[in-house]
């Protein structure tokens, strides 16, 4: 059954979603959890790119398309580029991640939205950005991983680099395109702006050189390297070992007192025998191997025991089934169910995000290409039947 909470803090605003892949359409969903009337704006024949995503390997498309109404329209051809600029008339955001010039050259630039509508805000979401030295190259997350660093430092001390086994550059890009849109709406209603818009320029490689901003200030100022592993090069422990039953655990410890605590657990369980005592002293590769050949000779829950009793942050590192049944996320009630009628109840992870009283939105799953062309186009723009088919025929919708 759906849970559905009230509409949330942002059921005043009207997002379009003319954008493909994983980080603006992202965006735009989370903008619909907060209450967002969210319509995805896709092309008549091919549909968006998460739409194929789906296809033989599982059902991306109903999470990232949930809460928002499917129109059909083909941008580039100059029908389609006229309605979508009167939708955009009646909109507060317009998110986009086609190639940089890809809307200019349809008509459909800030400028020619704005003139229309001042209080527009555009958020641009590119591999590279809005302009620079590799404006018109294609931009895919794992390339910013790549380039931002992440990927450098991910991986075993004495292994080579390796890209995250999930996407987190569209991700990232996504939530920073959230945070920058929720500014220009507080910035252009209650912030001094007198109701104009902003055009905003996120770059897939931006985020990541944002997370990696301690080690690149640290460097900069100290000289100091991070490498892989499990102690990026410092004093901390991030260690993930297998245990007995072949599932997995983490344990993370940062800074002096939580080291010798899990050193002299490691000295505790009998596979740790060095002489030395003090932390600060010690190859942390001998406590790591420590707790490596410990938790092999037990299963994960005893695992998890015993390091929660001796105090050492931890947590099992969980499969997709795992996560479903994790009694925390339960608990919690992190995930919400959608009743959906191609194939019945789906799970999904809740909104990120809690609001005391404006509550979120969870109404339906994805919905099929051009599902709501009938009552969007007649709602926003009051076009009727005869008109919608002159649109079809024409190749617009």
């Amino acid at each position: 059954m759906t849970e559905t909470k009230n509409k949330g803090p942002l059921s005043n605003i009207v997002v379009l979603d003319a954008a493909t892949v994983i980080a603006a359409p992202l965006a735009a969903c989370l903008l619909g959890d907060a209450g967002a009337r969210v319509i995805k704006v896709e092309h008549p024949t091919t549909g968006d790119t998460g739409r194929r995503l789906s296809e033989g390997r599982g059902l991306y498309w109903k999470f990232i398309a949930r809460n928002k109404e499917s129109v059909t329209c083909n941008l580039s051809s100059p029908e389609g580029a006229e309605l979508f600029r009167k939708l955009a008339s009646k909109a507060d955001v317009v998110i986009e991640n086609f190639r940089p010039g890809t809307m200019a050259r349809w008509g459909l630039s800030y400028e020619a939205l704005s003139r229309d509508n001042p209080g527009l805000i555009l958020a641009h979401i590119s591999g590279f950005g809005q302009d620079g030295p590799y404006v018109k190259r294609p931009g895919y997350g794992s390339l910013a991983e790549a380039r931002g660093g992440i990927a450098y430092v991910t991986g075993e001390a004495d292994g080579p680099p390796l890209l995250p086994g999930s996407p987190v550059a569209d991700p990232m890009a996504g939530l920073t395109a959230v945070s920058a849109i929720t500014m220009a709406l507080w910035a252009r209603d209650a912030g001094g702006r007198n109701g104009r818009g902003e055009e905003i320029d996120i770059s897939l490689y931006g985020p990541m050189l944002y997370l990696m901003g301690g080690a690149i200030t640290d460097y900069s100022g100290s000289g100091h390297f991070p490498t892989r592993g499990s102690h990026l090069g410092r004093r901390v422990i991030r260690y993930a070992g297998q245990c007995r039953d072949g599932r997995w655990v983490a344990v993370a410890a940062i800074g002096v007192k939580l080291l010798q605590k899990t050193m002299d657990f490691a000295r505790s369980t009998g596979h740790f025998t060095l002489a030395e005592t003090d932390v600060e002293k010690v190859d942390l590769t001998f406590v790591d191997a420590a707790l490596r050949a410990w938790m092999s000779e037990r299963d994960r829950p005893d695992v998890l025991r015993a390091l929660t009793e001796a105090d050492i942050p931890n947590g099992p590192i969980n499969s997709v089934p795992e996560m479903l049944d994790d009694e925390l996320y339960r608990a919690r009630g992190d995930f919400i169910t959608f009743d959906d009628p191609q194939f019945g109840p789906l799970e999904m992870p809740r909104a990120p995000f809690r609001f005391r009283e404006m509550g979120y939105r969870a109404d339906f799953a994805g919905h099929d290409l051009g599902a709501d062309n009938a009552s969007v186009y007649s709602d926003m723009l009051g076009l009727g039947g005869d008109a919608l088919r002159v649109l079809r025929e024409k190749g617009a919708i």
